[in-house]
């Protein structure tokens, strides 16, 4: 893959909020620029609210030219939820963290991270 690669971008699942659904979604890739994430973000909102034709979007990624198609999604409501590293020779990954710090980590967002979100 070229340097800055996207190898996955989909819905992972769902939480509900305070009766309001928010998606978790998984990205994968080699290398991310500043932003990037909240871009992709943004462009898929836009998307789906109708704001921007989605043959658009083709276009955009077609170009070699830097095509800007939607406003940037805020950091506000984003949460890196994990870091798995990928190795690109052995096509395997790893996470970044022990199974144990991954349900500690759940467990806080579920308590502490996921109110406060639905509180915006």
């Amino acid at each position: 893959p070229a340097p800055r690669s996207l190898l996955f971008c989909g819905v992972h699942r769902s939480v509900v909020l305070r009766g309001q659904e928010h998606l978790v979604l998984r990205i994968a890739g080699v290398s991310f620029m500043l932003h990037q994430i909240r871009h992709m973000i943004g462009t898929a909102l836009a998307i789906a609210h109708g704001l921007v034709p989605r043959d658009t979007l083709a276009l955009a990624l077609r170009s070699p030219l830097q095509v800007d198609i939607s406003p940037l999604a805020p950091g506000a409501g984003l949460l890196l939820d994990e870091i798995r590293w990928f190795d690109l020779g052995k096509r395997a990954e790893d996470l970044a963290f022990p199974p144990s710090a991954h349900a500690a980590a759940e467990a806080f967002k579920e308590a502490s991270l996921y109110p406060h979100i639905a509180e915006r």
